[in-house]
């Protein structure tokens, strides 16, 4: 009775030996509409009618989706169900119908699983073949997972208590090294973070065009932080010898800048018990928290973060250098209010002309010239005895130290940071 309900040119073509028997039989499960688009197939010139097996993909949705696959009640699908004749089994002709009702029916087990203490439960791509070969069997006390395999007709397997061989091997040896390797399986790969990562960088970072002020305190917080872009180092100070790091740790604007840089710390809630530099550059080993330091930035008021822009600037300026003259010139910068002769500036005195200069712009030329001839010791202690028996007028600062700097003899050179060789030292 089925085959005489198909159309009749499928009959009159099965009678003249046109098509096979095993067509015929795929198109009783065909409704009287998919057995008149199929002979249009057949007949066309330029189109091509699918039979056999492929037929049976066709007629079905691109699978044959057999009853017996599902995991629910096939009372709950409401399409029209298939039943071959020459066969055991029957298949479902609404395949979106019956994979709706499939995925719930898989959601509701996962949750199943979860509810049991299970931590995660793995969906394999549909139509994936289960390489039991590539997995080891791992308890749920060990971090275990449920697999899901699915295959294109709607079989449904769990496979319980799995880990990849890669991943256990990876977790053995980090147990033997005593690290920890618990990590879940990340949801997005390395290609999509990537992806992810430029696109909202691309929109964040037009957007923070629009607002200077958070542009500030984030420039701001990367100087004091530093980042993967960012390499802002605090000036090391570094001194020659002990005697110029006392000099420098005893001089007024030392002691001035460390002031400031303990209020500077207590602004932005750092903790400075070792009195380190604000600025970590990554280099002091005492790394800042970038977002932290923004945080922080964020509440100040302008002029609290101008204040710390200029501080981290300053703690930042390199100590050789052409900006440091060109600021001391911009500044108007008076080293009498931050320096005065101590023993160290002596005993760095190295040019005879020079010294007997200094002797002249200090005590006049009569005396500088009736010490022409003396050791340079002798006219070093002339100077600090010149200076001490001073006590008016402007104190004394040398020509190295002023803005621009100016020596005492054709032989300076500003800015060289090394000396001319000692020649006299022998003869102090």
């Amino acid at each position: 009775m089925t085959i005489a309900n198909l159309i009749e040119p499928l009959l009159n073509a099965y009678r003249r030996d046109e098509i096979r028997a095993d067509t015929l039989r795929s198109l009783t499960m065909a409704t009287h509409r998919q057995q008149k688009a199929w002979w249009k197939l057949y007949k066309s010139d330029d189109e091509y009618a699918p039979t056999g097996r492929a037929l049976r993909e066709w007629l079905f949705g691109g699978a044959q989706i057999p009853v017996g696959n599902a995991l629910f009640d096939p009372a709950a699908y409401k399409g029209a169900i298939a039943s071959d004749l020459f066969g055991d089994e029957r298949y479902f002709m609404d395949s979106a119908s019956f994979w709706q009702l499939q995925g719930e029916a898989i959601a509701a087990k996962r949750d199943a699983y979860l509810a049991k203490g299970w931590t995660e439960i793995v969906m394999l791509e549909p139509g994936k073949h289960w390489m039991s070969w590539d997995f080891e069997k791992t308890p749920k006390s060990k971090g275990g997972r449920v697999y899901v395999t699915c295959t294109r007709d709607g079989e449904v397997a769990f496979h319980e208590g799995f880990l990849p061989v890669k991943e256990v091997r990876k977790r053995e040896k980090a147990a033997a090294a005593g690290t920890d390797s618990a990590a879940l399986r990340p949801e997005t790969t390395r290609a999509m973070q990537n992806y992810l990562g430029l696109h909202r960088h691309a929109a964040v970072r037009t957007e923070l065009l629009g607002h200077p002020g958070m542009a500030l305190r984030l420039a701001v917080a990367h100087m004091i932080a530093g980042s993967g872009l960012w390499s802002v180092k605090a000036e090391g100070q570094r001194a020659d010898n002990t005697a110029i790091a006392e000099s420098l740790a005893a001089s007024k604007a030392e002691a001035a800048f460390a002031a400031q840089r303990r209020e500077i710390a207590a602004l932005l809630g750092i903790a400075d018990d070792e009195d380190g530099p604000v600025v970590s550059g990554n280099t002091f080993g005492r790394a800042r928290d970038l977002s932290d330091i923004f945080r922080a930035l964020l509440q100040m008021e302008d002029e609290a973060v101008m204040r710390v822009l200029s501080f981290v600037m300053a703690e930042a300026l390199a100590a050789h250098g052409d900006s440091v003259d060109l600021l001391g010139e911009l500044l108007h910068t008076d080293m009498r209010n931050w320096w005065s002769p101590d023993e160290a500036f002596f005993a760095l005195l190295r040019d005879k002309d020079a010294v007997n200069a200094m002797l002249r712009e200090i005590a006049g030329a009569r005396k500088a010239n009736a010490h022409l001839a003396s050791k340079m010791k002798v006219q070093k202690q002339v100077i600090a005895d010149c200076l001490a028996a001073s006590s008016e007028g402007e104190p004394w600062l040398p020509g190295y130290l002023a803005f621009p700097a100016r020596g005492y003899t054709e032989r300076f050179a500003q800015g060289r940071a090394e000396a001319p060789p000692p020649d006299d030292e022998d003869d102090e």
